[in-house]
């Protein structure tokens, strides 16, 4: 008998609250929730499916995920034989979503993350003519000392360009 899926929902009680739940791992009610005070959050399936793909591989776990935006929908098989290339560990799965209608996919713009190192100055310089939002995340790439530091450069890096 084949694993139980996993199955992720997502609910926004308020515009500044998003709640994940993954249903079928051990833990009984893991989730994560989202807060931003002051900021309008969105519930964004294509970030679920980033999140949760590798653990669902990495334990040959179908997965089940609500709509996908068309293209990646229609992109998974590639997208799966391009996770499973990176590590012999990750297992091959099913994923079973629906995509969303063309006409309720906004387009609302294309991002980096931008840390102002090598690889995402590149990345930038690559594709600044499509790019229309930079994204850094405090304390994922410098230690907690430069944080303050690298704000204000990075900002008007971005305001420049």
């Amino acid at each position: 008998m084949p694993p139980e899926p996993l199955c992720v929902s997502a609910q926004q009680p308020s515009p500044e609250v998003v709640r994940c739940c993954v249903q079928g791992l051990p833990e009984a009610g893991t989730g994560v929730r989202g807060e931003a005070p002051g900021c309008e959050l969105e519930v964004n399936p294509e970030a679920l499916l980033s999140a949760m793909l590798p653990i669902a591989m990495s334990q040959g776990r179908d997965l089940d995920i609500p709509e996908l935006d068309p293209l990646l929908f229609q992109s998974l098989p590639e997208l799966l034989q391009v996770y499973q290339g990176l590590s012999p560990k990750l297992k091959p799965v099913q994923v079973t979503s629906r995509p969303v209608p063309a006409a309720a996919t906004a387009a609302r713009g294309t991002a980096c993350f931008f840390s102002m190192g090598r690889d995402s100055l590149h990345t930038f310089l690559e594709n600044r003519e499509e790019l229309t939002h930079l994204i850094w995340i405090r304390g994922f790439d410098s230690p907690g000392a430069l944080q303050e530091e690298m704000l204000d450069p990075i900002r008007q890096f971005a305001a420049r360009h």
